[in-house]
């Protein structure tokens, strides 16, 4: 017997090597190819042409698009050539009528496609490191960064290897399976993607945005692929991918003890999954419905999801009819798909008549502090505005209590904040940390000018100023310098690097942040000056420069310095104002200024007092202005358009449109 079982070894290996062997060589090429003989083409390349190296984040940006290719085909194609034997029932018979025990042959086929898959990479690992020995390489990248691109390229073949051996025992048709291994290595992020996405339409104030940007693409391991070049695998990834296909290898195994021969060409291997993946199936077509139809317009949006609702659910259902039956033939089948409608109506049901999440504020003294911003993404990027920063929580009590004002006011007005269809919403990101652990996040699309009394309450507020404005997260010690620009005809700017200078400047720039209206923050947000900062010669932070700042304009003037850069009433020919609130948005500055030349009410200011007036009042685009006035330059083509509202126009303005 065991000369037998060794003979029989013997020929697992020849089959294993006449059905996959090819793969391991294709794929060592592919490697060879995409990384040895690029990295040297490049060194000699910059030798040739006396170039100075540029450095790279890693290996992986070798040819990026054909390692991202190997590492998404190669593993899925060896699982399927190895367990093939599966879906053909003549070889399947064959294969498990030798005298060997389930687990031998699985643990055989599965184990020669890890090796199969990691020999080529370990081979192109030991050949970099050769080149890296021979030839200094050290100004591309380090010798660690073999070591890491070999782990890392090793561990997602694993991950996407045994997800397609767990696929191959899941189903008895190769093309199935490789379609089947594709969507669950996309399933957790795409999944969720839709969840998330439809919970929004759902729900009032579900935080989409938050949910969808904290790092869901990790989950699958083919967008993170595709992001390689972007970053590597942090430990808990790292930790998580290896339990990941340790777990599959586990369910593999077992389904493959479990798996009956006759399941060769049936879809879906085992019965009892088979309504798993009908009903899954229809679930994700359902909420894929849902989005699609959801987005297509905001009016009657309820109408539009349960439509998306419908249709998907029977697109769905059928597909997953049609995919285990093998045929068309399946509309028929009605039983399933209403007792599955008359669930989900139930479900959608309950979802609106239960409306705790939608009402729910927690109460003052349940709340720790409470975060406030116009963007969600600050809390799933540490870069936010270029640097390391994320707005502080507000803790102050009188401020919490404003922010849940404002979040109770825009719950009284449900109907009114989701039928606005006005092109000048903002996002209202609440974020409350409570003092039992819990966390209350809600997301919401407003019109800033029907709460402005509410904003203001608290947004001028000097705490939540410190703890939202990047100027008072910027330390002047990392700036090397900082440069200011004018809206006009003036493309240069003046630079300033002077060490005591910088940090005068900041700490004039905090005191008239703190100084200022929350109406002037809002009126100068979009005006055409402002200040960018350098810091650490890496990054670079922009940062407004309104006219209500009279301190810094004052330092400016004084280092003589501002009228280097700013229009001056004697560069200006003439200012033509019309009053208009909305007519000329989103139109060419040109267009706007030849229209505005041939209307009738139109004034035109020469005088040079006036000018200087009209220069210190005016603003980028507002979202409810009063005037438009088109600013001519002397001997120039270019035309600036500006605007003002009712309180920050000149009384000359006022009185001439009355």
């Amino acid at each position: 017997m065991p000369s037998k079982t060794s003979w029989l070894n013997k020929q697992l290996i020849q089959q294993t090597v006449r059905s996959s062997g090819w793969i391991p060589i294709i794929y060592f090429l592919g490697l060879l190819f995409a990384l040895p003989l690029d990295i040297y083409s490049r060194y000699a390349n910059d030798r040739r042409i006396n170039f100075q190296p540029q450095p790279i984040e890693n290996l992986f940006q070798y040819n990026m698009q054909i390692q991202v290719a190997l590492l998404i085909i190669v593993p899925v194609i060896m699982a399927v050539f190895l367990f093939r034997f599966l879906h053909v029932r003549q070889a399947a018979e064959m294969m498990h009528s030798l005298p060997l025990k389930r687990g031998k042959i699985f643990s055989h086929f599965t184990l020669s496609g890890i090796v199969g898959l990691t020999v080529p990479v370990v081979l192109t690992a030991f050949i970099v490191l050769a080149l890296y020995q021979l030839i200094d390489l050290s100004a591309y990248f380090q010798m660690e960064d073999i070591f890491i691109w070999a782990g890392t390229t090793i561990l997602l073949n694993l991950v996407m290897y045994t997800a397609g051996v767990f696929v191959a025992m899941m189903t008895g048709i190769s093309v199935v399976q490789v379609v089947l291994t594709y969507i669950l290595l996309l399933f957790p992020a795409g999944f969720i993607a839709l969840l998330v996405s439809n919970l929004y339409f759902l729900w009032f104030g579900f935080p989409m945005d938050y949910y969808l940007n904290s790092n869901i693409e990790q989950m699958s391991p083919l967008i993170f692929i595709a992001l390689l070049d972007e970053r590597i695998l942090h430990w808990k990834i790292t930790l998580a991918y290896a339990v990941v296909s340790l777990i599959l290898y586990g369910l593999s195994l077992y389904f493959y003890q479990k798996r009956m021969i006759e399941s060769a060409s049936e879809a879906i291997a085992f019965p009892k999954i088979r309504i798993v993946f009908k009903y899954g199936m229809t679930f994700c077509f359902t909420l894929l419905g849902g989005v699609y139809f959801a987005d297509i317009s905001e009016v009657n949006r309820a109408s539009w999801l349960s439509l998306g609702y419908l249709i998907g659910t029977v697109i769905g259902y059928y597909a997953a009819e049609m995919v285990l039956q093998k045929t068309w033939r399946v509309f028929r089948k009605i039983k399933g798909l209403l007792i599955y409608g008359a669930s989900l109506a139930v479900v959608l049901v309950g979802i609106q008549v239960l409306d705790m999440y939608e009402n729910h504020v927690p109460e003052q003294d349940e709340i720790q502090h409470v975060f406030f911003t116009d963007t969600p993404y600050v809390f799933a990027n540490n870069t936010y505005n270029g640097v390391g920063f994320i707005p502080e929580p507000l803790k102050e009590k009188s401020n919490i209590k404003a922010v849940r004002k404002l979040h109770q006011q825009i719950i009284e007005n449900k109907d009114l904040v989701k039928s606005d269809e006005s092109q000048f919403k903002e996002q209202a990101f609440f974020y409350y940390e409570l003092k039992n652990g819990r966390k209350v996040i809600r997301q919401y699309s407003v019109d800033r000018e029907k709460f402005a009394k509410s904003f203001k309450t608290f947004q001028e507020s000097a705490e939540y100023k410190r703890t939202s404005q990047m100027i008072f997260h910027l330390d002047a010690k990392d700036v090397d310098f900082f440069s200011i620009s004018t809206q006009g005809p003036f493309p240069d700017r003046i630079s300033v690097n002077n060490r005591e200078d910088i940090e005068e400047f900041v700490k004039i720039y905090r005191k008239d942040v703190l100084a200022a209206s929350y109406e002037d923050s809002i009126y100068y947000q979009n005006y055409g000056a402002s200040v960018e900062f350098f810091i650490n010669q890496e990054q670079s932070v922009y940062l407004p420069l309104a006219p209500s700042y009279k301190g810094t304009l004052q330092w400016l003037t004084e280092k003589d310095l501002l009228d280097k850069i700013s229009a001056k009433p004697d560069d200006i020919a003439s200012i033509q104002i019309v009053k208009d609130d909305n007519h000329y948005f989103e139109m060419d500055p040109r267009e706007i200024a030849d229209e505005i030349e041939n209307r009738a009410d139109m004034l035109k200011v020469e005088d040079k007092k006036q000018m200087d007036e009209l220069l210190q009042c005016t603003t980028g685009w507002l979202q409810k202005h009063r005037y438009v006035a088109v600013i001519h330059y002397s001997g120039r083509k270019q035309v600036d358009v500006v605007y003002m509202d009712e309180s920050h126009a000149p009384q000359f303005v006022k009185e001439h449109f009355r």
